[in-house]
């Protein structure tokens, strides 16, 4: 499936989910310790398949950082506050969920 192609059933927005979750645990400083909340699939134009969410994970010290929200595809993952982007990030929320 192309990534201009609207998902066509539910496992295809679960698969995007999926993909998004290890996109942050990857990233994270403690992957066990990551929390998801508000998780949802969408499908636009500009930016395709994408899942939109929140996460909380702990920081080097052992403490959680509070919950930000991101936007991933199948390559790439937006948190609110952390990628330098010529588009901001709220712009994007609206655009992509």
């Amino acid at each position: 499936m192309s990534s201009q192609e609207e998902p066509r059933n539910n496992e295809e927005k679960l698969d995007v989910q999926i993909l998004a979750k290890r996109l942050i645990k990857n990233s994270a400083k403690d992957p066990e310790s990551v929390e998801f909340r508000n998780i949802t699939s969408n499908f636009t134009e500009k930016f395709g398949n994408v899942a939109c969410g929140e996460f909380n994970a702990k920081n080097g010290f052992g403490g959680y950082n509070g919950f930000k929200r991101f936007i991933a595809n199948d390559k790439t993952l937006f948190v609110d506050g952390e990628n330098n982007t010529n588009i901001p990030f709220d712009k994007m929320w609206i655009d992509a969920c």
